[in-house]
């Protein structure tokens, strides 16, 4: 499995609207066109919970069964109409996109587990 994750940063309070109405419509089908694409999450971080404010907006995780995978979709019309749909959100939005790559890693859920001793020095300090 790959991925690539694409953080964007707020639209002015006046724009929200016309932006998450345009990432939804558009953007979002766009990228869901995208060859060899296996899985598309898209993340609206706006809720404050205890008072943290998220540090981005929307977070955008495209999944590919591997780097080749991904790599040959970036050479697709699909992935260029998309880039190029991103250039024009930032332009009219006035927004930030900041991408990354990897291979994420599946973590074993064990909430019962002993605590693991480098936690247990951290949690006497």
């Amino acid at each position: 499995m790959f991925k690539t994750i694409s953080i964007w940063s707020a639209p002015q309070p006046a724009d929200q609207a016309a932006f998450e109405d345009y990432y939804l419509s558009v953007h979002t089908p766009l990228a869901a066109r995208v060859p060899g694409l296996i899985r598309f999450e898209s993340t609206l971080t706006t809720n404050e919970i205890a008072g943290v404010t998220p540090a981005f907006y929307r977070v955008a995780e495209l999944y590919f069964s591997s780097a080749e995978e991904f790599l040959e979709a970036t050479e697709t019309q699909e992935w260029a109409d998309l880039n190029e749909d991103a250039g024009y959100i930032i332009g009219r939005f006035g927004m930030t996109i900041q991408s990354a790559l990897g291979t994420p890693s599946d973590v074993e859920l064990a909430p019962h587990a002993p605590i693991p001793p480098a936690q247990s020095v951290l949690r006497s300090a």
